[in-house]
């Protein structure tokens, strides 16, 4: 409220905590302005109050269709082992103080998770090989010098006969590729 210097008078009731300023233009009296300065009273705290609609949302609408490629069912494969490793070091050793038999060693191609071998061998004039430990593998304890023994002793082999032999890894019914040895003459 401004007030031209006439008009202010003592009838007025003039706030205590208000203090009166007087301005004046140019030329003209002084006009008094009432301004409010701090006083001792606390302001009093505002109080909330519930809305009375609830918060807008986004403006954005939705989707008549969806934006992402529906998920699809598809089979997860389940974890698997690496394949076993394939033995190594293959060799076959017959030697006439031996007798009608063959020695057949070997070394793991992955020592820490195979013991189980499975080893066959083959005549020469025959077209299939012949299991000489059962299908799922046979439990083979590494000697000495880190390899595997297996004595080749079958009736069917003959002195002067020749024989291939190989050995896979088994476990839990998977297999290695299998290592080949060469063609070996029983001497005997």
């Amino acid at each position: 409220m401004t007030l031209s210097a006439g008009e202010l008078t003592d009838d007025m009731i003039v706030p205590a905590r208000a203090t009166v300023r007087v301005t004046a233009a140019a030329g003209a009296a002084p006009t008094p302005t009432p301004t409010s300065a701090p006083g001792a009273a606390p302001t009093p705290k505002p109080t909330s109050s519930p809305a009375a609609a609830p918060t807008p949302r986004p403006t954005s609408a939705p989707a008549a269709a969806p934006t992402a490629a529906p998920p699809t069912a598809s089979p997860v494969a389940s974890p698997t082992a690496a394949p076993l490793a394939r033995p190594a070091d293959l060799e076959l050793v017959a030697h006439p103080k031996l007798g009608s038999l063959f020695v057949v060693t070997w070394k793991s191609g992955d020592p820490a998770r195979a013991s189980n071998f499975r080893v066959q061998y083959k005549p020469k004039n025959n077209d299939d090989w012949i299991d000489d430990t059962p299908a799922a593998g046979a439990a083979f304890a590494p000697q000495w010098d880190g390899s595997y023994y297996h004595v080749l002793a079958d009736p069917a082999l003959t002195c002067g006969g020749k024989v291939k032999v190989r050995v896979a890894a088994a476990i839990d019914g998977a297999e290695s590729d299998f290592a080949k040895s060469t063609t070996k003459k029983l001497k005997c």
